[in-house]
């Protein structure tokens, strides 16, 4: 008989019943203050992130994809012999340039589902207006999706 270290093995069984939660964080936004209802003169203005799913991270890249060729389609639809000028403005109402990198369509992807207060809608104009801290958010949205998710509480 011999003294060795029992292995380590992995308990499938017991992961698969495990009751995992996303990762949750606040994020402070003071930039944001005048868009925060009832918030009191002390209070720092939060949104809340968690982490994303290897589903939720596909839905951003096949978003990406096809992001560009639907914009261009809907365009195209609507301003079909109608000129340049009109599919330019167009573009601005939707809010996207001829040329959106899709790593930009993907962070407004992460931020929308990652982000309980954002819709697509408001995370696209907040790359707009606030780019650095939307940079900054997606990055923390990320960050907490590569420790993945923890034992819920």
């Amino acid at each position: 008989m011999t003294d060795k270290e029992p292995v380590a093995r992995f308990n499938g069984h017991r992961f698969s019943h495990a009751d995992l939660k996303h990762r949750i964080q606040e994020v402070e936004v003071p930039a944001l203050r005048a868009w925060f209802d009832n918030l009191a003169e002390d209070e720092v203005p939060v949104l809340h992130i968690r982490g994303l799913s290897y589903e939720e991270l596909a839905r951003a890249d096949l978003a990406a994809t096809r992001g560009q060729q639907a914009i261009g389609q809907v365009i195209a639809i609507l301003s079909e012999g109608k000129g340049e000028e009109l599919e330019d403005t167009l573009r601005n109402i939707m809010g996207v340039g001829k040329d959106a990198p899709e790593q930009l369509i993907k962070r407004i992807q992460y931020l929308a589902m990652g982000c309980e207060e954002m819709n697509e809608e408001s995370a696209m104009k907040f790359s707009v207006h606030f780019s650095v801290e939307f940079g900054e958010i997606t990055n923390k949205i990320l960050a907490l999706t590569g420790k993945g998710s923890e034992p819920g509480k």
